[in-house]
């Protein structure tokens, strides 16, 4: 017998394939020959005709059943005869999707740096500018390396490169709208310098600010890891005329100002494993939500990874360019030292907010504090007061409640720069 010896078995099948005619016709009605079709339909009916007989036996569903597979074999496409993958692609997909979110939420989850307040130990999306602009073979070299997009900027005009500042000295920007992968609605920061009267647009990602790539580009002799200490130092060399910074830079109509390349941030492992069964540690690189983190998720709703500085009970303040935990220098990440001796490019902990110099924290119970590794351009607890001020009433703003934290950065993935691997 064709599916074994009992009549609810039979029956059962026999619905399975009204089941796949019906399924077949729906998705391939419309490059099927219409004879074909006719016979499809017409072995269907008898076969429901069968189905609903209660006097017919078994061999009648069998010979119904019959007429029917060979009527779909020509018709069925990839979908009928059912084949082992055809049956079960769906199967594989889905359980693969649910992997995939068990060890999303649970084990390991990817992690894309969105801004630079962990530079250099890990990067959001960066600026280089270039001496000349890079050749063809150079430019794809680096877009498949570091996902990097070149950028030439050249004048409108003759006369001297001047940026607009604000007020309060702070470089000036609008918000444009735009697509990422030409579909994705996204933003982009868009910054407008002057050649003269002449505005020329310089558009960077939205996490991204132009300071340092301005004063890379036409000011390279400056520390630039602190922008606001390199911008003092202009102001006190006269640059600052006005709403404008002068450049001392001047080109003509059709030169290039400067090139750059626009780099993605650094793709990280998280490991969602570890603070299941043991605590994060002060120099851990840790994840976490802002949603529920007060004076934070008021304003943000996405995820920040920061180093872990302070433990419940800490006590911590800043002197000089160094972190005290305690009372003594910090100690747990080769970036507490890095920072205190302003080696390389880590620019030193920078004392204000919360912070500021004189001030010092205490870390409440069942609490964390965290910072940046670039502090001067690190939004963190020394800083978060979301629409309040400092000494807003709510004691906990600042810090990070610990079950918050959902895991440390274990790998860097992408790109391949020299971060690439394990992470500090």
């Amino acid at each position: 017998m064709l599916f074994g010896n009992t009549l609810g078995k039979t029956r059962k099948k026999a619905k399975q394939y009204v089941l796949m005619a019906n399924k077949v016709r729906n998705y391939r009605r419309d490059v099927v020959d219409p004879k074909d079709l006719a016979r499809l339909d017409e072995a269907q009916a008898q076969l429901e005709g069968v189905i609903k007989d209660p006097r017919a036996n078994i061999t009648d569903l069998e010979n119904a059943c019959a007429r029917v597979d060979t009527a779909l074999r020509p018709v069925g496409g990839d979908f009928y005869p059912v084949t082992f993958w055809a049956d079960n692609t769906e199967t594989f997909l889905v359980a693969a999707l649910v992997v995939f979110s068990l060890l999303r939420c649970f084990v390991v989850q990817p992690f894309k740096i969105p801004t630079n307040s962990m530079y250099p130990t890990y990067s959001g999306v960066t600026t280089v500018v270039n001496e000349q602009a890079p050749s063809l073979p150079k430019k794809v070299f680096e877009f498949f390396r570091t996902f990097a997009t070149n950028n030439d900027i050249i004048s409108p005009a003759d006369g001297e490169v001047l940026i607009p500042i604000d007020a309060r000295e702070v470089l000036m920007s609008e918000t444009a709208s735009a697509r990422d992968w030409l579909v994705l609605p996204g933003l982009r920061n868009v910054y407008t310098l002057y050649v003269d009267k002449t505005p020329v647009q310089v558009v960077l990602p939205i996490e991204h600010r132009a300071d340092q790539l301005f004063l890379e580009a036409f000011f390279p002799e400056l520390d630039k890891r602190d922008p606001s200490l390199a911008y003092r130092e202009l102001a006190k060399a006269g640059k600052m005329q006005g709403r404008f910074l002068h450049t001392g830079k001047f080109v003509k109509k059709g030169e290039r100002i400067f090139n750059f390349d626009i780099r993605t941030g650094d793709l990280l492992l998280v490991d969602r494993m570890r603070y299941h069964f043991t605590s994060p540690k002060i120099g851990d690189p840790v994840v976490f939500p802002t949603k529920k983190v007060p004076g934070l998720g008021e304003t943000e709703d996405v995820y920040y990874i920061k180093r872990l500085v302070g433990l419940p009970g800490d006590e911590l303040e800043v002197k000089g360019h160094t972190l005290y935990r305690n009372g003594q220098p910090i100690e747990g990440a080769p970036a507490f030292d890095l920072n205190a001796q302003q080696i390389g490019e880590y620019p030193g902990y920078k004392a204000e907010g919360r912070l500021a110099p004189g001030r010092k924290v205490t870390v409440p119970p069942n609490h964390y504090f965290v910072m940046g590794d670039n502090s001067p351009m690190s939004l963190d607890g020394r800083l978060w007061h979301g629409t309040s001020v400092f000494s807003n009433q709510n004691p906990l703003v600042g810090f990070v409640p610990e079950k918050e934290i959902i895991g440390r950065a274990v790998v860097i993935l992408y790109p391949f720069s020299n971060r690439f691997g394990l992470a500090k």
